[in-house]
């Protein structure tokens, strides 16, 4: 039971963001059958997702640049 990258993590985010249910859906078994752990997979994605709040994502950052988490004022 690994941890998942950041970069896993955040396509997973951003596809569950599409509303695309299916591919949602795929990707997450995905990362459950390689032996990810459902709690600690949940666990990352909220701590994702704060940082994300907090703006403290230097990965959504420079990763999704003009997709739903760009941060505008």
């Amino acid at each position: 039971a690994g941890v998942v990258s950041d970069d896993k993590l955040l396509d997973l985010l951003e596809l569950a963001m599409s509303s695309n249910t299916s591919q949602t859906v795929k990707r997450a078994r995905e990362l459950l059958d390689t032996g990810v752990d459902p709690l600690a997979l949940m666990s990352q994605l909220a701590a994702l997702i704060m940082d994300i709040i907090a703006g403290t994502d230097r990965l959504a950052d420079t990763k999704c640049d003009g997709s739903v988490f760009d941060k505008q004022s």
